[in-house]
C-alpha cells in the first residue's frame, strides 16, 4: 500500500505494527547485498542442475553491469487488507 493508505475503517494501513517498506538500493560493495545475490544465484542454479559459483569476485565484476529496470506499481489493483475483503475478491474472479 502506499504512504498515507487509509483503510475502509478510516484507519492509517501503515500504523501500530505495520511498517511501511522501503527499497534498499543494492550496493556491490555492501557483503550483506553481495552475500544475498549469491545465495540466490546459487539456490537458482540448483534448481535447474547447473553448477553454481561462490567467487564473490566473478559477481563483484559482473553486476555492475546489470541494469534492473525500475519498480512501477499496476494502478487500479485493488489489494485486499483482511480476510473478508479477500473472499470477496475471490468471489468476484469466479463470476468472471
Amino acid at each position: 500500500f502506499p504512504p498515507g493508505m487509509v483503510t475502509s475503517s478510516g484507519a492509517q494501513f501503515w500504523s501500530g505494527t505495520k511498517r511501511q517498506p522501503t527499497p534498499l538500493e543494492f550496493d556491490v560493495n555492501d557483503q550483506t547485498h553481495l552475500d544475498f545475490v549469491i545465495a540466490a544465484a546459487n539456490l537458482r542454479a540448483a534448481n535447474y542442475g547447473i553448477a553454481g559459483d561462490r567467487s564473490p569476485e566473478r559477481f563483484q565484476a559482473y553486476l555492475p553491469s546489470v541494469d534492473v529496470a525500475p519498480f512501477v506499481p499496476k494502478s487500479n489493483v485493488r489489494i485486499a487488507a483482511n480476510d473478508s475483503e479477500l473472499k470477496e475478491q475471490s468471489d468476484n474472479m469466479m463470476d468472471i
